[in-house]
């Protein structure tokens, strides 16, 4: 079985199409679990009227702790699936491609979804959000190397063992970066598979405007280089 984690905060917009579209890409031999950090566009009420008619669905609602990487956590905790995946939750990354993403575990323990490698494509057209996001790669590809093309993708399908063990520090999405790099380090196989990732398609960005990109990129460069020379 895998367990699908959707970590949410305001995504009441989203959040009810991409359960559906989640279940119906997967039909069967699955769980979502939504972590919501108490949003306050009612994204709780949303998931929790579907949970009386989608028996998989489950909504843990946290009101002290915040933040992406420990809800994450917080969902491989209470994953039952021996897979897990996570992936943004404003209908950016195509739950579509799930399925082939879980077939390829059958030769590795991660698969990580792509707009870098050939076949993807970043089309939000935010220049300051593709800047960002191919300089840093670029420089992680040069420290960590590994043969990957996105340490920043978010976009994840893996055997729970391989990533359960991670520190998810971090602000945002930096913790992704020592997660993948630990893990191959730890002897796990991690391979990429190219998608489009789309503009949000409702509500507002958790990192918008070029100066919240600078200052999400100290946060990921504090993470590059402490995975890197262990400090």
């Amino acid at each position: 079985m895998i367990s699908i984690i959707m970590p949410t905060y305001n995504e009441a917009g989203n959040i009810k199409e991409l359960i559906l579209r989640v279940e119906r890409e997967l039909k069967k031999d699955f769980e979502i679990i939504v972590v919501d950090d108490d949003s306050e566009d009612g994204t709780g009420k949303i998931v929790n009227d579907l949970k009386k008619d989608k028996k998989y669905l489950k909504l843990i609602t946290r009101k002290r702790e915040r933040g992406l990487p420990s809800a994450i956590k917080r969902g491989i905790e209470e994953a039952r699936g021996n897979l897990v995946s996570w992936f943004d939750c404003d209908l950016g990354m195509p739950p579509e491609i799930l399925h082939r993403m879980i077939k390829l575990l059958e030769k590795f323990d991660i698969v990580v979804g792509s707009t870098f490698m050939k076949g993807g494509l970043d089309k939000r057209k935010v220049w300051h959000a593709e800047l960002f996001s191919k300089l840093f790669n670029l420089l992680a590809k040069f420290l960590l190397g590994g043969g990957i093309t996105d340490y920043t993708s978010g976009f994840i399908v893996a055997k729970k063992k391989a990533v359960e063990k991670s520190d998810f520090k971090g602000i945002h999405g930096a913790y992704f970066i020592s997660m993948l790099y630990n893990a191959r380090r730890n002897g796990y196989r991690i391979t990429e598979i190219p998608y489009t990732l789309s503009p949000r398609y409702y509500g507002k960005s958790k990192i918008a405007g070029p100066l919240s990109y600078i200052r999400a990129g100290f946060s990921y460069l504090s993470v590059l280089i402490k995975t890197k020379f262990d400090v």
